[in-house]
């Protein structure tokens, strides 16, 4: 298996050094833009967009458990009343 270092350098004789070292400068710009918090329009719509798709994840576990909850009552109902037989 390659070694990091091995594929920066294959990569490096690919595409050259002049880009590798233009690549990594803007590598090393967006990782300070984002720890300084001025994320660029398109990430913060990114995260947005994340926040959102969570909130609805959250939803549909809530209505998931109640689901689950009911089930278990009326499973748990009918076994006190002996209607339903355990397996």
């Amino acid at each position: 298996m390659f070694s990091i270092a091995a594929i920066l350098v294959i990569i490096a004789a690919v595409v050259g050094t002049g880009t590798m070292v233009a690549f990594f400068a803007f590598l090393l710009n967006r990782i300070r833009e984002v720890e300084r918090g001025r994320e660029p329009a398109m990430l913060a719509d990114q995260v947005q967009a994340i926040r959102e798709q969570l909130l609805d994840v959250q939803d549909q576990i809530t209505a998931l458990q109640e689901r689950v909850d009911f089930t278990d009552k009326l499973l748990t109902g009918g076994e006190e009343h002996g209607d339903i037989e355990s397996p």
